[in-house]
């Protein structure tokens, strides 16, 4: 049974827009925890040290631009891979519709399902991302309890979201947790065979185009001084 509301129809733009910052966040978030990696490994080499010293002054004005050049080409990609996650979301929302309402026989609407599975993806993606960044600062390496600590945590989370995922997905068309990770799954079998017939479309294109170029080819006449 559905235990909430239609979503109005602003809720589901709020919500992919939610969806879209939190990923866009995510993306600078984890440039920023790389530098921070790499830094701490220049701080920990004593020949990097030295060699930052005596270039320190030549140094100074290179370094401020690559930072500041940095900064923004992060906020452009982070804008940039919002904006497609948004696009993706919509893109899987859409499949998963189609099969909830015609495979499977449910009754929602595809903003209601946008509206109870967006900003639940987002937040559990960050939840992932951070576990993941955890990783990077901790020596698991030497200290193989951690890593697996580490790898549980992943695995815990991957299937809290598939879980979530499917019973938000059988709660917007009326049905069990079961058949929304069935539509989940059609969903992924029907973009396998979109981009199975994207790539056979664009590749008998691109074979039609060799082979014209090369018929000219062979047909063009070649000059012998």
């Amino acid at each position: 049974m559905r235990d909430e509301a239609p979503a109005g129809r602003g809720a589901a733009p709020i919500d992919l827009l939610l969806y879209g910052l939190i990923n866009a966040v995510i993306v600078g978030v984890s440039v920023a925890a790389l530098v921070m990696v790499f830094t701490n490994l220049i701080h920990n080499d004593p020949l990097r040290q030295a060699q930052i010293a005596q270039a320190s002054a030549q140094m100074a004005g290179v370094i401020n631009q690559f930072v500041t050049t940095g900064v923004v080409i992060t906020l452009l990609y982070a804008l940039i891979y919002g904006l497609i996650t948004i696009v993706d979301l919509l893109f899987r929302s859409f499949l998963i519709h189609v099969a909830a309402r015609m495979i499977l026989g449910g009754d929602g609407t595809l903003a209601n399902l946008i509206h109870k599975t967006a900003l639940f993806l987002g937040i559990m993606t960050a939840l992932s991302v951070v576990a993941m960044i955890g990783g990077l600062f901790m020596p698991f390496i030497t200290e193989p309890a951690l890593g697996i600590g580490i790898y549980a945590v992943s695995f815990f989370l991957s299937i809290w979201t598939l879980m979530g995922y499917s019973a938000r997905i059988g709660r917007t068309y009326d049905f069990g947790a079961g058949r929304g990770c069935a539509a989940i799954l059609l969903a992924g079998i029907f973009s396998a065979v979109l981009g199975l017939i994207c790539f056979a479309a664009f590749g008998q294109a691109y074979l039609s185009d060799l082979s014209y170029q090369l018929s000219i080819f062979a047909l063009t006449p070649v000059v012998v001084p």
